[in-house]
């Protein structure tokens, strides 16, 4: 169904950037559904690691190839316990062959802490959609970034897809 919604969209799965939140509880089941979505060549963010119920289990099963540092974690990054934190989600991510986008980002000097962390990308109320750090901080003082998204594709087509937060039912 959805990817029908997507051909009459004239979109790809390739271009999808799909969030997940830790509220996960039939990890098996959910593991299953992200291996048949990625097939389909969907990608995966987890969404605000380190905030409240964020679970390590969560990012095993889902191996996102974006984790998503929560602003809480961001905007303590001054404190040594955030900062490991940080440093040690941008190893997950590695490992995973993924990256970490750093979320809450309001100026560049948030932007360079968290390059210096090992961050790639940074969203946040300044910035839009999430964008490649080292671009946002190589910019002149108050030009604007290109408001197009930061990622690239793993195939030859060179889409720059943008996040966009999944809509909780009402």
């Amino acid at each position: 169904m959805i990817l029908g919604h997507l051909r009459d969209a004239s979109l790809r799965p390739t271009q999808i950037v799909l969030e997940v939140n830790e509220q996960i509880t039939r990890f098996g089941r959910f593991a299953e559904a992200c291996a048949r979505y990625r097939r389909a060549g969907f990608r995966f963010a987890m969404d605000d690691v380190g905030e409240g119920l964020s679970t390590i289990e969560a990012i095993a099963v889902v191996r996102p190839e974006f984790i998503k540092a929560g602003k809480s974690l961001v905007v303590t990054a001054d404190d040594a316990g955030s900062a490991a934190v940080i440093r040690g989600l941008v190893e997950v991510a590695r490992s995973l062959g993924g990256e970490i986008i750093a979320e809450g980002l309001e100026t560049r000097e948030d932007c360079a802490r968290m390059l210096g962390l090992g961050a790639a990308l940074g969203q946040g109320w300044a910035l839009g959609t999430p964008k490649r750090l080292r671009d946002v901080l190589a910019a002149r003082e108050g030009e604007d970034v290109a408001r197009e998204g930061a990622y690239g594709t793993d195939g030859p087509e060179r889409v720059r897809p943008a996040l966009v937060p999944a809509r909780r039912p009402t």
